[in-house]
């Protein structure tokens, strides 16, 4: 049974390391995008 636990530990993390990438690639994306936007948009005076 302690093996069991290790390996569940075990892929938590890394599930958990994965899912950080993903949040930061999504967060990288959305001001990729916002950039994109706010460069075809300029504010309008």
């Amino acid at each position: 049974m302690p093996r069991l636990i290790e390996l569940l530990e075990s892929h938590l993390a890394t599930i958990k390391h994965k899912v950080a990438q993903l949040q930061s690639l999504e967060k990288d994306v959305s001001e990729y995008r916002r950039r994109i936007v706010d460069m075809y948009n300029p504010p309008k005076q």
